[in-house]
């Protein structure tokens, strides 16, 4: 009796023994686990970090910044084009051809007196009165054109202007020195002023239709 007494004893011993080995085993089973899963868990965060950490990264920043901003639009396209053409209003061309439908009248019968002239003397004077008639017509029509033309086409046009009446003056001087000294000089150099002037008035004009 006794013995068997003993027995189940040792034999509860063991038993006790073998459950306590199996949580021990089995707790350190689950701790490796439960590592693992963590250092995999760490490893995916740490991934994920860097991945974000790469899409704020400055470049792509700067490439983002660049690709969102909207391309400059040079000043330049955006600015009107000033013309550097006169251009006037419809009732003032016709104003100006009206006048010079008067003033070709006149001409007339200047030009009528010189034909019917008997001296060189006359000649001179009456070509003479001829190239100031078309001289001061000129400058009345660049009056005209100053007070309604656009300040930048003016600018240009008075500019143009100027050196076509070095270039007349040319013409002329060049004109008098066939008869340089002659009585036939004055009457050389007022037909030419006058001529040239002419042709200017005419050019002016239709380049304001």
């Amino acid at each position: 009796m006794k013995k068997n007494v003993k027995k189940v004893k040792v034999l509860s011993i063991l038993l006790v023994t073998a459950l306590v080995s199996a949580l021990v085993i089995g707790c350190g089973s689950k701790s490796e686990d439960d590592s693992k899963k963590t250092n995999s868990e760490s490893q995916m965060n740490s991934e994920n970090k860097s991945d974000a950490g790469a899409a704020i990264n400055p470049e792509n920043k700067e490439d983002a910044g660049e690709a969102t901003t909207p391309e400059k639009v040079e000043d330049t396209d955006n600015k009107e084009e000033v013309s550097d053409k006169i251009v006037l209003e419809a009732s003032v061309i016709n104003d100006i051809e009206s006048k010079l439908s008067t003033h070709e009248d006149s001409i007339k019968t200047l030009e009528e007196k010189l034909q019917n002239a008997t001296t060189q003397m006359d000649m001179n004077q009456t070509s003479g009165e001829i190239a100031v008639a078309w001289s001061d017509f000129l400058d009345s029509l660049l009056n005209i054109i100053e007070e309604n033309a656009e300040a930048e086409a003016w600018k240009k046009f008075e500019q143009e202007q100027s050196e076509w009446a070095e270039s007349r003056e040319t013409a002329v001087r060049e004109a008098g020195l066939e008869y340089e000294g002659g009585s036939m000089q004055a009457l050389e150099e007022n037909s030419t002023a006058a001529r040239l002037t002419k042709e200017r008035v005419y050019e002016i004009i239709d380049g304001l239709k």
